[in-house]
């Protein structure tokens, strides 16, 4: 008896300190977000399963919201890799006040991972390229469109 106690203990706390899991199926929201160095101009566009929401900027307290299919979702959190996002170095204390950096947060059901890179935090992009550009030509659609 004394040993099923120990080992589901065990079982609990290592179930407690892994990392959450972020996989297309429990993604709940995708965050990509500039932000332009000493003018302190920060821009994200944050999609759900069935909307998108723009919020400019920081200064400001404008948002703009858009619907999405079910199929731009699914293509969306395809590009979603949490071991690539993960392999991007996360040093925001690093960012640069006069060169700007940006990121991606996944957010899930069990918790979220974040990516952050630019020319001081020392992140290297690279294998999540498909993921920014999608997001990227997302933000910059609806930044056409939001007045």
């Amino acid at each position: 008896m004394k040993r099923s106690l120990s080992a589901a203990a065990l079982l609990l706390l290592l179930s407690c300190s892994r990392e959450p899991q972020v996989t297309p199926e429990n993604l709940t929201s995708i965050e990509y977000g500039t932000l332009l160095g000493f003018t302190g101009w920060v821009t994200t566009v944050t999609v759900y399963p069935q909307k998108q929401v723009l919020k400019p900027s920081y200064q400001s307290t404008k948002t703009c919201e858009i619907p999405i299919s079910p199929a731009e979702w699914t293509e969306l959190a395809r590009l979603v890799d949490e071991t690539a996002l993960r392999k991007v170095k996360v040093d925001e204390e690093r960012v640069c006040p006069d060169a700007g950096a940006a990121w991606i947060t996944a957010r899930s059901s069990s918790g979220e991972v974040k990516a952050v890179w630019g020319p001081c935090t020392g992140g290297d992009p690279t294998a999540i390229q498909p993921l920014i550009s999608a997001l990227s030509k997302r933000m910059s659609d609806q930044q056409a469109t939001c007045k």
